[in-house]
């Protein structure tokens, strides 16, 4: 099983070293074969110093840099964009999601769920815009 996190960060220079070490020892338990994706999407802040930083020290970690902010949106379709894993988990980047918190979460969905994604074929207009 291969598991990409995906991650966007704007405004969390202080945040990032941390959410990385959290990462860094819940993952392993999980599984061996991991990434993680930073995408700093345009921050003023020393985003992109603190990624490169990660990088350079763990081959498990990526870094996406986007050339302004376009907004969280693209920020997670950019990061999504370069995934090369089978299992897929996009988390914020303030520290808010706890991932050690719930170790057993991705094996568990990984074992007792399949994902299935549906298409409309023809989308009808809604006219009760006012």
């Amino acid at each position: 099983m291969h598991l990409s996190i995906v991650t966007p960060a704007y405004k969390c220079e202080d945040c990032i070293v941390e959410l990385y070490r959290r990462l860094s020892a819940v993952l392993p338990a999980i599984t061996a074969d991991y990434e993680i994706i930073f995408v700093e999407d345009g921050s003023p802040q020393g985003d992109w110093k603190v990624i490169e930083a990660i990088c350079r020290k763990d081959p498990k970690v990526r870094g996406v840099k986007l050339s302004r902010n376009y907004g969280q949106h693209y920020a997670i379709t950019a990061g999504l964009d370069r995934v090369r894993g089978d299992w897929i988990v996009v988390m914020d980047c303030d520290l808010q999601d706890q991932l050690n918190d719930r170790r057993d979460l991705v094996p568990r969905l990984i074992n007792e769920f399949q994902f299935r994604s549906r298409r409309r074929r023809l989308r009808q207009p809604n006219h009760h815009y006012t």
